[in-house]
C-alpha cells in the first residue's frame, strides 16, 4: 500500500516537472519579448533566419516583417537581406553575416560577423559596434562598407565622402 502511494506522488511530482518545463520552454521560444520595434525587413532572399536574444529558437524572417531592438538577424549560404532602421540608412546584408539590433533611440546595429553596406549621410549616420568598439559612421552620400571576418574588421567608403 505504501508501495503505491509513494508511486503515486513521485508520478505527480514527475508529470508536473514536465508540465512546468514545457510550459517554460514555450513561453521562451515563442514571445515576442520585449523588444520595442526599431525598424522594417526591406527585402530578404533565400534563407534568412532570426531570433531575439533572449529566445531559443531561429525563425525565419522575410520581408515586410518589423525588426526589434535585441533581436539577431542571421543570412545564410547566397542570402542577402535589407532593413530599414526607422529613418536611418538602408542596410543591406550580405550572405553568411550576423548582426545584432541594439538601441532603440540611436537604432544601431552590432555587427558579429560577415559583411554589410549601407548609404549614410549627415542626416542619417550609421551607429555600429565592431569588436567591441561604437562607431559612428556619416557623410555625404557616402556608401559604407564593413567586412567583419574571424575577429578582423575593414571600413571603407566605396563612393561618396
Amino acid at each position: 500500500m505504501l508501495t503505491r502511494k509513494s508511486d503515486s506522488i513521485l508520478l505527480f511530482v514527475a508529470l508536473t516537472l514536465i508540465l512546468w518545463s514545457l510550459l517554460l520552454l514555450y513561453s521562451r521560444t515563442s514571445s515576442k519579448g520585449d523588444g520595442e520595434t526599431i525598424g522594417k525587413m526591406v527585402e530578404s532572399s533565400l534563407q534568412v533566419r532570426s531570433r531575439l536574444a533572449q529566445s531559443l529558437t531561429w525563425k525565419d524572417l522575410s520581408g515586410g516583417a518589423e525588426v526589434m531592438d535585441e533581436q539577431y538577424i542571421f543570412t545564410g549560404d547566397q542570402a542577402r537581406a535589407k532593413i530599414q532602421l526607422g529613418k536611418g540608412p538602408l542596410i543591406d546584408i550580405s550572405e553568411k553575416t550576423l548582426i545584432r539590433l541594439h538601441d532603440p533611440e540611436k537604432k544601431s546595429l552590432i555587427v558579429e560577423q560577415g559583411i554589410i553596406r549601407a548609404t549614410v549621410s549627415s542626416a542619417t549616420p550609421l551607429e555600429v559596434e565592431v569588436n567591441g568598439k561604437k562607431i559612428s559612421i556619416s557623410g555625404e552620400n557616402a556608401d559604407v562598407v564593413m567586412n567583419i571576418q574571424n575577429g578582423n574588421s575593414e571600413i571603407g567608403i566605396t563612393s561618396g565622402k
